[in-house]
């Protein structure tokens, strides 16, 4: 080799090594053994173990994602159930709150009844307050 050749060899740049990259461009093809000098199975060497790197590594990024897709989705449906719960326990406490006050609403309407009527009123409408019914069937027959 002349000194020029070798000149070019050492200066020429190194290749742009960037990990993302998905295309790795091979130089000095040899098709067989037969042809291949004493240095080309270093260079298979490098070339083969970039190319396992690169492909451990996209299978460990879509795992990476694969997990974090999962855990997005059972966190959004985790707080999707708690929202529908906390929801559920305020309608409760709501409904609860509202009653407590018609029963006192209530209870203050029954009171001034009575205080009205004398106090001396039956709590409820019903004439005969259903003991003489079997009386009443036999009277009407």
């Amino acid at each position: 080799m002349s000194d020029t050749a070798i000149k070019e060899q050492v200066q020429r740049p190194k290749e742009d090594v960037n990990p993302n990259s998905s295309k790795i461009t091979v130089h000095n093809v040899s098709g067989s053994t037969a042809g291949s000098g004493s240095g080309d199975f270093h260079i298979y060497r490098n070339q083969r173990r970039k190319e396992l790197d690169r492909l451990e590594r996209i299978e460990k990024e879509g795992t990476k994602e694969e997990i974090n897709r999962e855990f997005m989705e059972r966190r959004e449906a985790t707080r999707l159930e708690e929202a529908e719960r906390t929801l559920k326990k305020a309608e409760k406490r709501k409904k609860k709150k509202q009653n407590k006050r018609h029963n006192e609403i209530r209870k203050k309407v029954e009171q001034q009844l009575q205080k009205i009527k004398g106090g001396d009123a039956p709590q409820h409408d019903d004439e005969n307050d259903g003991e003489d019914d079997d009386a009443k069937e036999k009277e009407q027959s």
